[in-house]
């Protein structure tokens, strides 16, 4: 009995980590959505975490906005699932979503921050925000994607929460968790991916 019960808790707690979601926070005294997560890359130094990362952003076209020997910012985007209700009905409807992304480099670990989410109009081009006024005589001074251009019309996703947006009837945040695991685990595939150098 207790052998059965042991292999039962042990299958429960596997299933609990395999399957383990990520899940967004919320900073209440900064207002501020985020995601936050190490990952350890056992075969992997410091260097070679960053060039890979930087091969990341170039294939998933993400702009490299800073970088220096521990740290690079970039800009990512998502297309989100919505569904709005008034009264009995419902409209599914998708939303793009842009955000900061912040990676800190240290020996065989990777420490990603996303942060700042912006619902921006549709198939907005994130290369064109530029990094106008990110960067001064002190190095990085601020995140690219609240420095939209006032003229493009953008909504913080805590504006959503705040409001009880979040509840999955509404969809957004549940499918934000989603591609943010995805993101991830996308991550960790390409970083462990050994480089074809024939």
């Amino acid at each position: 009995m207790k052998k059965s019960t042991f292999i039962l808790l042990f299958i429960i707690l596997s299933a609990k980590s395999i399957y383990a979601q990520t899940t967004y926070q919320y900073d209440k005294n900064e207002n501020l959505i985020y995601y936050e997560n190490i990952i350890q890359f056992s075969e992997k130094d410091k260097t070679e975490l960053i060039e890979k990362f930087e091969k990341f952003c170039q294939v998933n076209k993400m702009p490299i906005i800073y970088k220096d020997e521990n740290e690079m910012y970039t800009i990512g985007e998502k297309e989100l699932a919505y569904k709005s209700h008034f009264l009995i009905f419902y409209n599914n409807k998708t939303k793009d979503v842009i955000y900061d992304l912040q990676l800190s480099f240290k020996d065989n670990k990777v420490k990603y921050k996303a942060y700042n989410f912006y619902i921006v109009p549709k198939k907005i081009n994130i290369y064109s925000i530029g990094s106008a006024g990110a960067i001064g005589n002190g190095g990085f001074i601020g995140s690219s994607v609240t420095r939209i251009p006032r003229e493009i019309p953008k909504e913080p996703l805590e504006n959503l929460y705040r409001i009880g947006k979040n509840h999955k009837r509404f969809k957004i945040f549940q499918d934000l968790d989603k591609q943010m695991e995805d993101f991830e685990s996308t991550l960790k595939i390409f970083m462990e991916t050994e480089d074809d150098n024939w």
